[in-house]
């Protein structure tokens, strides 16, 4: 499906948090552990509709980041590039259509969505959870699995 421009984010006028969020996790590394911690830093703040660096620059420093390498992303092209190639992600795996926010799918498989997506619904389906529960890419354990957080609707 094509992207709509803009990019639409939920629940606020631009798509500043999303895009700090990924700007977070192209530094934090490309594996759901090294992302994790951020994203769960910053879904235990209420984020204000407008934006502002308070919680994403605490966050940052409280999991290790490096926060002038965020914000340099975020305040450049790198940033826009990452919440273009997400929203195209979104588009392709997803639709164009409506859906609950977020929408957490590991190994393709959506877990949770909405008010039940939280760091335990999406832990649960990550290695190390209890063996009946855990998606992996050979089905058996050990390998860290894809995750996607989606964000946006259209």
């Amino acid at each position: 499906p094509a992207v709509p421009p803009p990019a639409m984010c939920a629940d606020e006028v631009d798509c500043s948090f999303e895009k700090i969020t990924l700007c977070a996790f192209d530094e934090a590394g490309a594996g759901v552990g090294d992302r994790l911690p951020f994203l769960e830093c910053m879904d235990r703040h209420k984020l204000p509709l407008f934006y502002n660096d308070t919680v994403p620059r605490s966050c940052a420093e409280r999991v290790g980041l490096d926060w002038n390498k965020v914000e340099a992303c975020f305040s450049g092209s790198q940033g826009d590039t990452l919440i273009a190639a997400a929203q195209r992600e979104v588009s392709f795996k997803i639709g164009n259509a409506s859906f609950a926010l977020p929408l957490v799918q590991v190994q393709d498989k959506t877990v949770c969505s909405g008010t039940a997506c939280n760091y335990a619904a999406v832990s649960a389906h990550l290695p190390g959870a209890a063996e009946d529960d855990r998606v992996t890419d050979d089905g058996g354990g050990g390998s860290e699995p894809s995750i996607g957080y989606y964000f946006a609707s259209k």
